[in-house]
């Protein structure tokens, strides 16, 4: 296998202005071949060697898949003052696992930040190290199957030669409408820390649902077949985190810390 990304960033802080902004490309493949045979009838252990053996049991077989993927990103990161931060990321990507006419799909994300402990007039509250609300929401893809899934499979009948050559069997019927399984997630939360980080904490609370999960279709067995592969599945999930962090003791010598979640 092989990966490779290439990234171009540009960053300029100006007056209370900063922003940072990149794009770039990924693109990798991934590649695997395996082999089997099974050997019997070997005169004694040190002659391990195949020659030795007295027969090849079963016919010995071979398979191989082959992926590959390209992607191109562009993210931008922007704050004010160090107050109000906004981020925004998007992206493309094509994977030959998907049907002929779905291998490409968008998918971005946007979130929001603000850091109210860095405001004038919380100058008058010491013991407060960090207080930032937060939300965010996104698409990202999911590559979760084989490689094969989308295509149209035959099987080569090598045991039985006709007159034309070794005949085929369509083993697998393909879906050119495969398309990548997209989850899309909301999130929103807040962050509190006091008197030098002794004491954390966050919550939050989130919504991630996943649409075009790729899940086996019953077709009539009519058809020759038993199930196709498509995207038909769903699911959600939504819930509340909360996160706390206590210093209990911290010295030049060791510290204590309890941690809830």
């Amino acid at each position: 296998n092989w990966d490779m990304n290439l990234l171009l960033a540009y960053n300029r802080t100006f007056d209370k202005h900063s922003v940072n902004f990149t794009v770039g490309i990924n693109t990798k493949e991934d590649y695997s071949k395996s082999g089997f045979a099974l050997y019997k009838g070997f005169p004694s252990g040190s002659l391990n060697s195949p020659n030795y053996a007295k027969e090849i049991y079963e016919k010995p077989s071979q398979s191989e898949g082959k992926s590959r993927l390209f992607g191109a990103i562009a993210t931008v990161n922007y704050s004010y003052r160090d107050i109000y931060l906004f981020d925004f990321s998007g992206r493309i990507d094509g994977s030959s696992k998907f049907g002929s006419d779905r291998k490409y799909a968008p998918f971005w994300s946007t979130g929001f930040g603000i850091n109210i402990h860095n405001y004038a007039f919380m100058d008058s509250y010491k013991y407060i190290d960090e207080l930032k609300i937060r939300g965010s929401y996104g698409q990202t893809g999911n590559v979760n199957f084989s490689d094969y899934e989308a295509k149209t499979i035959y099987t080569m009948n090598d045991d039985q030669w006709y007159q034309t050559g070794a005949g085929a069997t369509l083993t697998a019927l393909g879906n050119k409408d495969l398309t990548w399984e997209t989850t899309n997630t909301f999130d929103i939360g807040a962050e509190l820390s006091l008197f030098n980080d002794l004491l954390y904490v966050k919550g939050a609370y989130y919504d991630k649902r996943t649409i075009d999960l790729v899940n086996d279709v019953t077709v009539p067995t009519s058809t020759g077949f038993s199930s196709y592969r498509d995207n038909v599945g769903e699911i959600s999930n939504k819930g509340y985190e909360f996160d706390v962090r206590v210093a209990a003791c911290q010295t030049k010598d060791w510290s204590v810390i309890f941690n809830f979640n």
